[in-house]
């Protein structure tokens, strides 16, 4: 196949562009572009490729579904990231070469982008958006710049910072409709997640569908704190544990009284009072897997 790549130089997983170029021509494609995700993405439409290939973290592989929806060229990923959310909640791990390989056997699957709205404009997203302790999170663990020696240990230690987050975070009052249903509540965090992972590899709704045309929306109040709380101790510890939280399914959803919010990887700032509208594009770009 002729492959466009869009890479991450700076990602977790170490492979060069040399190596994947080198890994490609073995398998039997052609590497016909490479634009990097810190340049005009735009540029992987100047040659025409079959498939465009992502070599990144969540934030690049986020960037890479955004720029295809709607164009007909599939999406496939090089789990080369940290947490490696988006990857590991589509079934994809191992290596570049036994992904590459895997492509002689795959087929294309459609794969749902979110719709944020609010003051700020309108924005795409792959993994999710919401409010309370993952957009504080995200705000604390650049602030700290997150390390460690391995993908493992910078999880755990960005676990460590939102379980601190955790443990100062007010609950606020919030209404989130969905599908015009409106629940009301104090909430410590609001996920609407199309996919089921998020942040340092949180699992809030290991049974999240991508390709299914619903969100997964999570709630959590006070009375979860403690739920949280253990959880977060187990990533710390990088134990397996189920989280057990509300869990929702919409396809349209409003969140009224937000002081804090995140899309994908980044903090979106807009004036208060936040009402942010979100929709699910189902089958807005094809997954080659």
């Amino acid at each position: 196949m002729k492959v466009s790549l869009f890479y991450n130089k700076d990602a977790g997983g170490g492979v060069s562009l040399c190596d994947l170029r080198d890994l490609l021509e073995r398998h039997g494609h052609q590497l016909v572009n490479q634009v990097a995700k810190d340049s005009d993405a735009e540029r992987l439409f100047d040659e025409p490729s079959e498939v465009v290939a992502v070599a990144g973290g969540d934030g690049t592989v986020a960037a890479a579904a955004r720029l295809l929806a709607g164009s007909g060229v599939p999406l496939a990923i090089f789990p080369t990231g940290t947490a490696n959310n988006i990857a590991r909640s589509l079934g994809i791990e191992g290596t570049v070469a036994g992904v590459i390989k895997a492509w002689d056997h795959a087929t294309r699957r459609p794969l749902d982008l979110g719709v944020a709205s609010g003051l700020w404009g309108e924005q795409r997203f792959l993994e999710g958006a919401g409010g309370g302790l993952i957009p504080l999170g995200i705000a604390e663990s650049t602030n700290q710049n997150i390390k460690g020696n391995h993908s493992t240990s910078r999880v755990s230690n960005a676990a460590r910072v939102y379980r601190d987050v955790l443990a100062r975070l007010t609950p606020r009052e919030c209404t989130v409709s969905l599908d015009g249903t409106p629940v009301t509540d104090d909430f410590l965090l609001v996920e609407v997640l199309n996919i089921g992972t998020i942040g340092p590899s949180l699992a809030l709704s290991p049974d999240a569908d991508p390709s299914d045309g619903y969100f997964s929306v999570v709630l959590a109040s006070e009375e979860h704190r403690d739920v949280l709380d253990a959880y977060l101790q187990q990533r710390i510890e990088d134990g397996e544990h189920r989280l057990a939280l509300p869990v929702y399914r919409a396809q349209r959803v409003e969140i009224q009284g937000l002081a804090d919010l995140h899309i994908d990887d980044k903090i979106v700032l807009s004036p208060l009072p936040r009402t942010v509208s979100i929709q699910i594009e189902p089958a807005a770009l094809e997954l080659l897997s």
